[in-house]
């Protein structure tokens, strides 16, 4: 049974569709609860966490990035429920900043992302190498070594390409 803790924002409310909903049901998959918290960093998510215990939630998902599954997470430990519920959250939700905002980095082990891009373990790809070099180069500190950093080359480089073809196929003063 997942309880969906998220923001009331288009961003955080975004997993959460008819669509989404049909297809849980489909699965077989119990969504119990819809709780909504602050978008902000110092959001008390315990009331949601507790209406998802109530309502039978053994899974807690967030559509929610950097702060908002650090705020849940803050909330877990809080109240002790840590180990009471799978938690898991989009691919941003993941990122390494969470680490700035999670009250303890021992909450975040266990959680559940999917991860759709390249990361910095992933050391024989070019392209990681490449940001890895101009990361060094430019000084960056550890704690900007995160998915954004990595996803900003990525759409330079996609940038560059589209601008190249569009100038080959129809020229530069189109």
């Amino acid at each position: 049974k997942i309880a969906y803790i998220s923001w009331p924002t288009a961003y955080g409310q975004g997993a959460y569709t008819d669509e989404t909903l049909a297809y849980a049901e489909a699965l077989g998959i119990e969504i119990v609860a819809n709780e909504l918290i602050d978008p902000a960093p110092t959001a008390d998510t315990t009331t949601a966490i507790l209406n998802a215990q109530a309502a039978g939630a053994n899974v807690i998902y967030t559509n929610s990035l950097a702060f908002g599954p650090a705020s849940i997470l803050n909330g877990l430990g809080a109240l002790g429920l840590r180990d009471q519920f799978l938690f898991g959250g989009n691919n941003w939700a993941m990122d390494l900043a969470i680490y700035a905002f999670v009250s303890d980095p021992a909450l975040v082990e266990g959680m559940i992302s999917p991860f759709p891009y390249l990361f910095w373990s992933d050391e024989d790809n070019a392209g990681v190498q490449f940001a890895g070099e101009q990361f060094a180069a430019n000084d960056r500190q550890p704690g900007e070594r995160g998915v954004g950093y990595l996803l900003t080359f990525a759409g330079v480089d996609l940038a560059v390409q589209a601008i190249e073809l569009a100038i080959d196929n129809v020229g530069y003063d189109n």
